[in-house]
C-alpha cells in the first residue's frame, strides 16, 4: 500500500501500511493508531500521535530506539521534531524583520522547546496497494 499521511497539510510517502484491525488495539495503545510501513526488507511503525518512528529496522536489524507501543516515547525517543529541530533561546527570533515570541515550554532554562507538535495527532490522508 501506498500511503501519507500528516497532521493537517504537507505528506510522507514511502513503502506500505497496515493498521491494525482490532479497535481493542487501537484503543490502548498509548500512542494511538500504529501505522506499519513496509518496502522490500525495510519495515517502520509509525505512531499516530507525534508521528513517532516508533521501530525500523532493515533486513531484520533494529535501526532505531525502539518502545512499546503501549508506551509513551522515552525522552520523545522518534518523534517528530516540528517546525523545528532545537531548542529556541527565550524562544525568540526575527523573521522578516518582525521579532517572534514562542511560548516558554522548558521554563526551567527558559527556552521553547522542539516538542512542539508531540501531543499532535496524525493521521493517513492516503492508502493504497503498491504495484
Amino acid at each position: 500500500m501506498r500511503h501519507a499521511f500528516a497532521p493537517t497539510r504537507g505528506a510522507l510517502r514511502w513503502g506500505t501500511m497496515s493498521v491494525p484491525s482490532s479497535a481493542t488495539a487501537r484503543r490502548t495503545a498509548a500512542t494511538g493508531r500504529q501505522f506499519r510501513i513496509a518496502r522490500g526488507g525495510s519495515t517502520a511503525v509509525v505512531t499516530e500521535l507525534a508521528a513517532a518512528l516508533r521501530t525500523f529496522e532493515v533486513g531484520g536489524v533494529q535501526l532505531t530506539e525502539t518502545f512499546g507501543d503501549a508506551e509513551i516515547p522515552p525522552g520523545a525517543t522518534g518523534i517528530t521534531l516540528a517546525p523545528w529541530a532545537n531548542r529556541i533561546e527565550r524562544g525568540r527570533w526575527t523573521l522578516e524583520g518582525r521579532a517572534q515570541q514562542l511560548d516558554i515550554t522548558e521554563p526551567s532554562r527558559g527556552n521553547a522547546s522542539h516538542g512542539l507538535l508531540r501531543n499532535t495527532g496524525y493521521t493517513v490522508l492516503e492508502s493504497r496497494e503498491e504495484r
